[in-house]
C-alpha cells in the first residue's frame, strides 16, 4: 500500500500536464509548490517536507479537511520514530523507485522545521480560499530543542587548516585516490574563500571563472536567480589551478569560452566526458570527511565533537566570520555574501567582552 501512495503521488507531482489529480489534497499541494518552482533548492526541500505528510495522511485515510490537533500530535510522534518501510538509508533521488520519505527518524529541530512548513501550507490554502481549515486550529505545543545560533555553526581559520591538513595527509597511491584527494582540497577551499552555497557550486561551471577589469572572479547564480560576482583570492587561484592540471586542463590565465560543459567540481570524466556532482553529494562528502578528520583528533574531544557537526553551510558561515576578523569592511563582506541585508552580515560580528569593555570605557566620552 505504501509503496502505490509513494508511486502515484510522485507520478503526479511530477505531471507537467493537466491529469486529474489524486484527490482534492494532492491538487492543493501541487498548487501551493507550484509557488516556489522559480526557486528550486527551496521548491526541492518543501516538497520532501509535505510530500511525507502528505503520503502519511493517504496511509491513515485521512484528508485535510479532518485534521485535528490530535492528527498533528500523531504525526509528531510518527516523525520520532517512523516505521522501517519508510525508511531507506539509502540516499535516492527523489524519482528513483527505492525513494522513501525518511532515511532515519528526524531530529527535533528537523520536526519543528517540517511542522513549521507544514502550517505555511495551510496558511496559504486558507488565506486563498482553497481550504476552509484554519491553521490556528492545528497548533500544538512542540518539543523543545537546543536552538545553535549562526555565531555557533563556523570554524575558525585554524580549525579550518586542521581539515585541510587531515586533507592533504590522506593517501593518493592510486589515481583514484589521487583524485578523491584532490577534490576534497579544492570543494574545501572553493567553499571557504567563496562563502557559496553548494548549490550554487554545483550548478557552476569553469566558464563561471570570468577574467573582468584585469581581475578573476567567480561568478554564482544565488538565490532569487541573483547573479553575483565574488572575488577569486590568490589561495584560491592556486587551488584552481592545482585541480585544473589534474585534469589536463590549462591554467586559470588560459581559460576557454568553451568550458560551460566542465563542471566546477567535477565528479568525473570518462571518454573526454565530464559529470558534475549533485548537491546531496557535496553535503554527503563533506560530513564524512569532517566525521573522518574529528576521528582523527584525540586530544580535543570539543572539538573532534564539533567537526562532527560540520556541513557545507557551516563553511559559509566559516568564509563569513573570517572575512569580518580579517577587518574586511562589512558592506564588502555583505556583496561577496550577497546578503540582502547587511542585518544578516552583522551576525558575524564576534566581539570578545574584554575588547567590548574597554573599547565603550575608553572612547565613550562625551
Amino acid at each position: 500500500m505504501l509503496t502505490t501512495i509513494i508511486s502515484k503521488t510522485i507520478n503526479y507531482l511530477n505531471s507537467s500536464n493537466k491529469s486529474e489529480p489524486l484527490d482534492l489534497d494532492a491538487k492543493l499541494t501541487k498548487l501551493w509548490l507550484n509557488e516556489y518552482k522559480y526557486t528550486p533548492n527551496t521548491y526541492t526541500t518543501y516538497r520532501v517536507i509535505i510530500l511525507r505528510f502528505y503520503i502519511w495522511i493517504k496511509y491513515n485515510s485521512l484528508t485535510f479537511i479532518v485534521l485535528t490537533k490530535y492528527h498533528l500530535l500523531s504525526y509528531i510522534d510518527f516523525l520520532k520514530a517512523p516505521d522501517p518501510s519508510w525508511c531507506n538509508i539509502h540516499r535516492h533521488k527523489f524519482s528513483h523507485p527505492g525513494w522513501r520519505p525518511f532515511q532515519k527518524p528526524l531530529s527535533l529541530k528537523s520536526i519543528h522545521r517540517n511542522l513549521a512548513v507544514i502550517k505555511q501550507m495551510f496558511m496559504y490554502l486558507f488565506h486563498n480560499g482553497s481550504l476552509l481549515l484554519n491553521p490556528a486550529n492545528l497548533r500544538v505545543r512542540l518539543p523543545n530543542y537546543i536552538k545553535y545560533s549562526k555565531q555557533n555553526r563556523y570554524l575558525t581559520v585554524n580549525e579550518f587548516n586542521l581539515i585541510i591538513e587531515y586533507i592533504n595527509n590522506m593517501p593518493d597511491s592510486s589515481s583514484k585516490l589521487s583524485e578523491s584527494k584532490i577534490r576534497l582540497l579544492w570543494i574545501f577551499k572553493l567553499l571557504f574563500y567563496t562563502g557559496c552555497r553548494r548549490s550554487e557550486v554545483v550548478n557552476a561551471s569553469m566558464s563561471n571563472v570570468i577574467f573582468l577589469d584585469r581581475r578573476f572572479w567567480l561568478q554564482v547564480c544565488g538565490k532569487g536567480n541573483k547573479v553575483g560576482n565574488i572575488p577569486i583570492v590568490n589561495e584560491l587561484a592556486i587551488a584552481l589551478d592545482q585541480y585544473r592540471d589534474f585534469y589536463e586542463l590549462p591554467s586559470m590565465y588560459n581559460l576557454s569560452s568553451l568550458e560551460a560543459n566542465i563542471p566546477l567540481i567535477i565528479l568525473n570524466k570518462i571518454n573526454n566526458q565530464y559529470y558534475t556532482m549533485s548537491a546531496s553529494h557535496l553535503w554527503f562528502i563533506v560530513k564524512s570527511t569532517c566525521i573522518l578528520a574529528s576521528e582523527s583528533i584525540t586530544d580535543d574531544p570539543t572539538l573532534s565533537c564539533k567537526l562532527k557537526l560540520v556541513s557545507p553551510h557551516w563553511l559559509r558561515h566559516s568564509s563569513a566570520t573570517a572575512q569580518v576578523d580579517a577587518g574586511i569592511n562589512l558592506k564588502v563582506v555583505q556583496k561577496n555574501l550577497r546578503h540582502s541585508s547587511i542585518e544578516t552580515t552583522l551576525q558575524y560580528q564576534h566581539l570578545n567582552d574584554d575588547f567590548r569593555y574597554a573599547e565603550t570605557i575608553n572612547k565613550f566620552k562625551p
